[in-house]
Order: C-alpha cells, then sequence, then structure tokens
C-alpha cells in the first residue's frame, strides 16, 4: 500500500512542445520520514502515471497525424504505445517485490 504524501512541491519540465507540470514531495508522511524504500514505491508508481499519460498523448497525436493525413506517421507513434505499456509491466513488477511483506 502506498501512502499519502503531506507537503509537496511542483516542478515544470518541457516534453517537445508539450509542457506540464509534477508534484514531487518531501518524503514526509504526516510528519513522519518515508524510508527509502516508501519513496522508491512512491516514485515508481509516479512514473507509471507518468508513462500512461504518454502513452495517452501518443495515441492524440497519432490521430492528429492521421487527420493530416500522415498515415505512415502515425502508424510509427502508435507503434510506441506498446513500448510503454511494456514499461509499465515491468515497473508494476517491482512495485510488487517492493509491497510491504
Amino acid at each position: 500500500m502506498v501512502r499519502q504524501v503531506s507537503e509537496g512541491e511542483s516542478h515544470h519540465h518541457h516534453h517537445g512542445t508539450s509542457d506540464h507540470c509534477h508534484d514531487h514531495h518531501s518524503g514526509q508522511v504526516k510528519g513522519l520520514p518515508l524510508s527509502a524504500r516508501e519513496r522508491l514505491i512512491i516514485r515508481l508508481d509516479r512514473s507509471m502515471q507518468h508513462n500512461s499519460e504518454h502513452a495517452d498523448l501518443y495515441g492524440e497525436l497519432a490521430d492528429a497525424a492521421a487527420a493530416a493525413g500522415e498515415e505512415e506517421a502515425a502508424r510509427q507513434i502508435r507503434a510506441a504505445i506498446p513500448c510503454i505499456t511494456r514499461q509499465n509491466e515491468y515497473l508494476k513488477k517491482a512495485l510488487v517485490v517492493l509491497q510491504p511483506r
């Protein structure tokens, strides 16, 4: 189980022409410091969410390419989506290993 983290800060970064924000937290739960393992679980979970957001974006980009008549570009963009799914499968396996025993 991933515990909720209190108090965070945001940063902004760019991916190509798109930009978005992420919250990063101080590593404390209700005033108690998180262990390295707990921080890793939180980071892995967020990475999976972030990857899923990218997969969604790639679907939108592929649709836009297809709508512009760029079928080969759309096909190439869509080909990237299963790679992200595969990444998340490995990250999910790591989360299972890291869950409290």
